[in-house]
């Protein structure tokens, strides 16, 4: 069940990739999730990004980017 959330939540085309309600949704949740405790957005989150043409070199380093900022250690070892 684990492996099937992931896979819809990480899908690389936005178009195919499960929404949030869906994911909350899933049979893997069931058993930690409180819909009374849970916070709707007043408006949509928007990712620009999902939109954005990016080559896979591009895609890399964002996600690099985003790495460093937690991880910075992690430059390092990149480098």
């Amino acid at each position: 069940l684990a492996l099937d959330l992931l896979q819809r939540m990480l899908a690389f085309d936005s178009t195919k990739r499960c929404t949030v309600d869906d994911a909350l949704q899933h049979p893997f949740l069931a058993s930690i999730r409180r819909p009374q405790k849970e916070i709707v957005a007043s408006e949509p989150v928007i990712c620009d990004f999902d939109d954005a043409p990016m080559t896979t070199d591009e895609l890399r380093d964002r996600f690099l980017k985003e790495v460093y900022v937690y991880h910075p250690e992690a430059y390092e070892v990149e480098r």
